[in-house]
């Protein structure tokens, strides 16, 4: 019943919505509805990772080689230390995440892995030595949270900040992207195309930063210069990213008809 909606909705805003829930209103209210509503998880249970898997299993083997390096300037050294892990701390984090040893197509994807990563510290070198950059760690995996308030009810946002860095003093935020990110789509001049166009994903999960902290994505598929960040993010203030949120919630708690529009999750 509309009722028992209306609940599970209230239940999602207070325990906290994150970019990716908005996402997949935006994208396709049907499967908002399908998993968040009725918690049907359409993931099929294949033997072979799938692109989402992959996502997680960078995340994963990030957060493990740099952890020993947190809070310390970052050095060539350190780099070289990571970089002689990469192999073994993925073999590990793929067991640790899915409780078996990677086999056939899964050591194809394994390696993808491997590749992105180092592509990150090939990027982390160059900006040691060519800018001489100064880097520290503050936080890898960091959960924050803020509220809004949409119409008098108080939502909570949630975010996983992928990693927090001091970047020649100044804090600078970085979220890893194992897909393509399309730098256009990273320009203000979009921001209401959000509500509209599930392209904008990018666009939107920084805004979301924007309001949890700080604010800079890093495509790992780009090998040459992976960090993109908002064209223009310091013209938009903390309320306009506030007023986007509390529209997109709007038209979620409004929804009569959760339409398939066949957008894949």
């Amino acid at each position: 019943s509309d009722k028992r909606i209306d609940q599970k909705i209230n239940d999602i805003l207070k325990s906290g919505i994150s970019a990716s829930t908005l996402n997949l209103f935006i994208k396709n209210p049907y499967l908002f509805y399908e998993q968040k509503i009725l918690k049907i998880d359409d993931i099929e249970d294949s033997k072979y990772l799938s692109y989402m898997d992959q996502g997680t299993l960078i995340h994963e083997v990030i957060e493990k080689l740099y952890n020993p390096f947190k809070m310390i300037d970052l050095e060539l050294e350190h780099i070289e230390k990571m970089r002689r892990n990469i192999d073994d701390q993925t073999s590990e984090s793929f067991i640790e995440l899915y409780s078996k040893k990677p086999e056939g197509k899964n050591l194809i994807f394994i390696e993808i892995v491997k590749d992105f990563i180092t592509n990150i510290l090939n990027f982390e070198k160059e900006q040691l030595t060519k800018e001489k950059a100064k880097i520290k760690i503050l936080s890898l995996e960091e959960r924050l949270s803020s509220v809004i308030t949409v119409n008098n009810t108080t939502v909570k946002i949630n975010g996983i900040i992928d990693r927090i860095d001091l970047f020649n003093g100044k804090i600078r935020v970085i979220d890893y992207k194992s897909g393509l990110v399309n730098p256009t789509v990273l320009d203000i001049k979009n921001l209401d195309k959000i509500k509209l166009d599930y392209k904008y994903s990018n666009l939107l999960q920084l805004l979301i930063y924007k309001l949890l902290g700080q604010i800079g994505i890093y495509s790992v598929k780009k090998s040459t210069s992976p960090f993109i960040s908002i064209k223009d993010h310091t013209q938009i203030s903390i309320k306009e990213v506030e007023k986007l949120l509390v529209e997109i919630i709007t038209d979620i708690i409004q929804t009569n008809e959760f339409i398939n529009t066949e957008n894949p999750a």
